[in-house]
Formats: structure tokens, sequence, C-alpha cells
């Protein structure tokens, strides 16, 4: 009787383990996911940035090349992209 109740404990846990490893593979896969989609977020959001400040270089020029002046705001502009592009690089 001691014996059955054994071999019965011991296949209930083989099956539960046997039912829980889907699981936690499921969980695994959803952790790595999760955090290859705060990756794309935050590249994302570096485009974001990059593509803002391309645009604000891009009109000043434009505003340049039309009017023929906006000398200073092309300077601010510029020295706005090189401080820009040089913390990008120390980001990595």
């Amino acid at each position: 009787m001691v014996a059955a109740a054994v071999v019965l404990a011991g296949n209930s846990l083989r099956t539960l383990k046997e039912w829980m490893s889907p699981v936690k593979r499921m969980s695994r896969q959803l952790e790595a996911h999760e955090m290859k989609l705060e990756q794309t977020g935050q590249r994302l959001d570096r485009v974001d940035a990059d593509m803002q400040v391309t645009m604000r270089c891009l009109l000043r020029m434009m505003n340049h090349e039309i009017t023929g002046n906006d000398m200073e705001q092309l300077r601010e502009q510029r020295d706005a992209l090189q401080d820009y592009l040089s913390k990008r690089r120390h980001e990595g």
C-alpha cells in the first residue's frame, strides 16, 4: 500500500513537471521578447532624436539659401549639431 502511494506520488510529480515545462519555456521566451521590445523602443527614441536634429539643420540651411542671411542661426545650429553628435558618439 505504501509502495503504491509512493509510485502514485512520483507519477503525479512527473506529470506535473511535464505539464509545467512548456509554461517555463514560454515564460523565458516572453522575457526575451520583452527585452528586445524595450531595446527596439530605445533605438526608435534615438532615431527620432536624430531625425529632429537633422530636420532643424535642414530647415536652417534652406532658410539661409532662400534669404541669404540667418548666419547667426546657422552657426548656432552647427554648434548644436556638433554637440549632439559628440554626445551620441560617447553614448555608443
